[in-house]
């Protein structure tokens, strides 16, 4: 079971913007997304700025996947679907986009050292 990041109060705090109705799954997508990141990340599960760059960077990803038009917390790739004599739209990506992740989340994390970077003890 995946622990999720940000609630409704984060939300409100970093975003600040009416709460979608599908709030819990954009923030339980969004924070399977930032644990992608985290893979090769060492830190301190229960530090303060650690938790709120974590909630934080999730609120972000959630914004990001929402803007996509993520109903489920999933991305489509298409704007439009048909299926007889298939018609499909391509959705644009945005500037805000790395990939799949939004570039204001992997920024969040990166000033909080949780991108994964190697360990650079004992080198002088």
């Amino acid at each position: 079971m995946t622990t999720v990041h940000a609630d409704g109060d984060d939300w409100d705090r970093y975003i600040g913007t009416t709460r979608p109705s599908n709030l819990n799954a954009l923030l339980r997508r969004a924070t399977l997304d930032i644990n992608s990141l985290l893979i090769a990340a060492v830190y301190d599960s229960t530090d303060a700025d650690t938790l709120a760059a974590l909630a934080e960077a999730a609120c972000e990803q959630a914004d990001f996947l929402r803007s996509q038009g993520a109903a489920d917390g999933q991305r489509s790739p298409y704007s439009t679907m048909s299926i007889g004599s298939v018609s499909l739209g391509k959705n644009k990506i945005t500037d805000d986009s790395v990939g799949t992740f939004s570039s204001r989340a992997f920024q969040i994390l990166a000033d909080a050292g949780l991108t994964g970077s190697a360990p650079t003890t004992g080198w002088e």
